[in-house]
């Protein structure tokens, strides 16, 4: 009977003294190389970690167009805003839908009445927001009314609501950049309070839910395209089209 003992020792023994019997640049090289030869793996498995695409799950929310999706920076606020053809008339009418524990369980919120949004399968939505703690929601977009004069006249409206869809309220931008205005970009604190909006080419600034409003940043003849804000308020940034370029605030 042949006995075999092993021993560390033994085995790694000799690699010491051939590691030094190579030269400096030999050795860079036998570093890169075994770098090199152990990349695949370390990007095999950070991808096996971050596999999304085998993590979906369907939420049964109502069926519908939906064209307007944000959620809370936990994702257990998720609300939804889109179209639905009516049943009788078979026209597209607007619908939102919220859920409030991570799109298990969805419910369709309800309309803002007349004396907010006009019509509200008319009104032609803009940006949405919600905010990150999931208590505020945004809607901006514009209504058209009739004036004194008899002529149609496109009013810029930020849609709000503090109980997640039950009730809202119209919050008006400032006369001077609501009339015959397009809303490009919406933004919220982390509570909602304060709220960044570009509207009619410069940027509006409410700092208590909507309800007054300052212009922070004029026109000085470009276009504002986007808006940011920090998640404490303290920060704003918009982006200035026509000088291509960032600007804080």
């Amino acid at each position: 009977m042949n006995c075999f003992r092993f021993s560390q020792a033994s085995v790694h023994r000799p690699v010491p003294a051939l590691w030094w019997w190579l030269g400096w640049s030999q050795r860079m090289f036998a570093r890169w190389l075994l770098l090199f030869a152990l990349l695949p793996l370390a990007w095999r498995t950070a991808a096996a970690d971050s596999d999304w695409a085998a993590g979906w799950t369907r939420c049964p929310s109502p069926s519908a167009n939906w064209r307007l999706l944000d959620a809370s920076s936990d994702a257990s606020v998720i609300a939804a805003i889109g179209l639905i053809n009516d049943e009788e008339t078979g026209l597209p009418n607007r619908v939102g839908a919220v859920s409030d524990d991570f799109g298990r369980s969805w419910r369709l919120m309800s309309s803002p009445p007349e004396e907010v949004v006009g019509q509200w399968k008319l009104f032609s939505e803009g940006p949405f927001a919600l905010s990150a703690d999931g208590s505020f929601m945004a809607i901006a977009g514009s209504r058209r009314s009739v004036s004194p004069d008899g002529t149609s006249v496109s009013e810029a409206v930020l849609v709000t609501s503090d109980d997640r869809g039950t009730t809202w309220s119209r919050r008006g931008f400032p006369p001077e950049v609501a009339r015959n205005a397009e809303i490009l970009d919406l933004a919220l604190s982390r509570d909602g309070r304060h709220i960044l909006a570009a509207v009619a080419g410069v940027a509006c600034l409410s700092q208590d839910r909507g309800q007054t409003w300052q212009v922070v940043v004029p026109s000085d003849g470009g276009s504002i395209s986007g808006v940011a804000v920090s998640a404490n308020g303290n920060t704003l940034a918009v982006s200035l089209q026509s000088a291509d370029e960032v600007k804080l605030l």
